[in-house]
Formats: C-alpha cells, sequence, structure tokens
C-alpha cells in the first residue's frame, strides 16, 4: 500500500486538523456519555441528537442559520425534558423514544420533497468531518473549554444529583437546576459536534465507551480515564484507516470504537477467568 501521500504538507496539514476535530469531540463525548449512563439515560443522546437533526432540516428549509435552528430545537428539547421526565405518567425513557419518533417523523417530512432530501438526510447521519474550517475547529476548541470549566467547578453538584436526586433533595439542594445546566452542557455540545460529525458518531462515543468503562471498574475515575483512552484511540485508528482507505470519518471511527470495545471486553474476561483460577 502507497503511504507516499504522507510527504504532502498539504496531506499531512488536512489530517493534523481532522485529527484535531475527531480527538476534541472524542473526549468530550465520551466523558458527557459516563453522566447519561450513569443516570440511566442512555438514549437521552440520541433524542439530542435528532433534535439537532431536525433543527438542521428546518433550517434548510426555511433557509436560515442551522446553528441558531439546531440550537433552539435543543433547547427545547432540554426544556420539555425538565419539564416532563418527572412526571409520574411519563417516564424518562418513554420521553425520550416521544422526542425521537417524533423528531425524525417532522425532519424527514420537511426534506421528502427537497431534490437534495436523501443526500441531505445521509449528511446528518455520518456527517462530514473532512470538511471541517479553521474557524470551526477554534470555536470547537472554545466551546468544549467552557464546558468543561463548568464541570470542572460544579463537578460534585453533578455528580451527587445523578447518583441520589432523592438525598441531593434533603440537603436542600436544587435538583431541577443542577439537571438544566447539565443537560444544557450536553445539548450545546451534541448540537454543535453533531452538525461537524453526524448523529451517528456522536451517539456511538456518548454511549459505547461509557458503556464498556462502567462494565469494567467501579471506581469513577478509572471510569471517565478509560472510556476517554478507548475513545481516544478509537478516534486516531478511525481516522488514520479512514483517509488512507478513502472512507467517511465519522462511520470509520464508530466501526473503530466498536472493534476495539469487543477486542477489549473479550480480553478482560479472559483475564477475569484467569483470575478466578
Amino acid at each position: 500500500m502507497d503511504f507516499s501521500f504522507f510527504q504532502n504538507p498539504d496531506f499531512v496539514g488536512l489530517f493534523v486538523k481532522i485529527l484535531i476535530a475527531s480527538l476534541l469531540i472524542s473526549i468530550a463525548c465520551s466523558y458527557i456519555g459516563v453522566f447519561l449512563i450513569l443516570r440511566k439515560m442512555i438514549f437521552f443522546g440520541i433524542g439530542l441528537t435528532q433534535a439537532s437533526t431536525l433543527g438542521l432540516s428546518i433550517a434548510s428549509v426555511m433557509g436560515v442559520s442551522s446553528y441558531v435552528m439546531e440550537g433552539s430545537a435543543i433547547f427545547l428539547t432540554i426544556i420539555l425534558f425538565s419539564l416532563f421526565a418527572s412526571n409520574e405518567i411519563s417516564s424518562k425513557e418513554s420521553l425520550i423514544a416521544i422526542i425521537y419518533c417524533v423528531a425524525t417523523g417532522i425532519a424527514i417530512l420537511l426534506v421528502a420533497n427537497s431534490p437534495h432530501g436523501d443526500s441531505h438526510i445521509l449528511y446528518s447521519i455520518k456527517g462530514n468531518v473532512l470538511g471541517i474550517q479553521n474557524t470551526q475547529l477554534h470555536w470547537l476548541t472554545g466551546l468544549i473549554g467552557v464546558i468543561g470549566v463548568i464541570h470542572f467547578l460544579f463537578y460534585k453538584q453533578f455528580l451527587i444529583t445523578t447518583y441520589d436526586p432523592v438525598f441531593s433533595r434533603t440537603l436542600r439542594i436544587k435538583v431541577k437546576l443542577w439537571d438544566v445546566l447539565l443537560y444544557s452542557t450536553v445539548g450545546i455540545l451534541i448540537a454543535y459536534v453533531t452538525k461537524l460529525s453526524g448523529s451517528l458518531m456522536v451517539f456511538t462515543l456518548l454511549i459505547l465507551p461509557g458503556i464498556l468503562a462502567i462494565k469494567m471498574f467501579n471506581q469513577l475515575k478509572h471510569t471517565y480515564i478509560f472510556a476517554v483512552v478507548l475513545s481516544i484511540i478509537s478516534c486516531i485508528l478511525g481516522v488514520g484507516v479512514s483517509l488512507i482507505l478513502d472512507l467517511p470519518t465519522g462511520p470509520g471511527i464508530v466501526v473503530m470504537t466498536f472493534i476495539l470495545m469487543l477486542v477489549t471486553w473479550v480480553i478482560f474476561n479472559i483475564f477475569k477467568v484467569a483470575r478466578s483460577h
């Protein structure tokens, strides 16, 4: 196989830019994903990604800013979830299912008569990290930096309301307030990165690394570290293989994440059985 294109400065520059963007998305999504899994809200991520896709579809039809419409759809979803998730009639899972189904249906209807409807839906799923601009990369870095600072400052509040919201209320902690802040950081992150990398890659990185990490480790610190490391390795391999074989980057990272997850789980269980004997 010919690797001479790595000697091309333009290709190397593109590779580095794509790799940095993918790494930032991978790290942020895998960290946020652990919170969603701990809250037993695995499908909240896909609900938000689909709401983001709906916003993108509305923007495409109306010819307005996609960022404004995606952000509005995400914000409305967060408000609805915050208001009705604790309702006795509607469980969190059923509300997320309703949001996903309705958002998907409306998004498809909006682009059904568009001459580029099929390509629009495909783009919203697989994204296009290859086309990321320097300005978008700067915005991505700044956004993840701000969200990182928020989670650093309020980590304890997010954690205690995640593990035991009932006990948090007895301590007079405003659970709803911290929930809205947490969901807002998740929503803003998902809204932006979905446009860059597609809903498939975002949902995969939100869920797969965190699920495996929680199954393998009891300490939360180790869970976060492993989830982030797994996503970083998947990202590097996925971007490299995708560029070499001229394949879509997002789906490449998704497949590589699953392969690494499967291999790691098998090795982990082999060592576990060996220790027991």
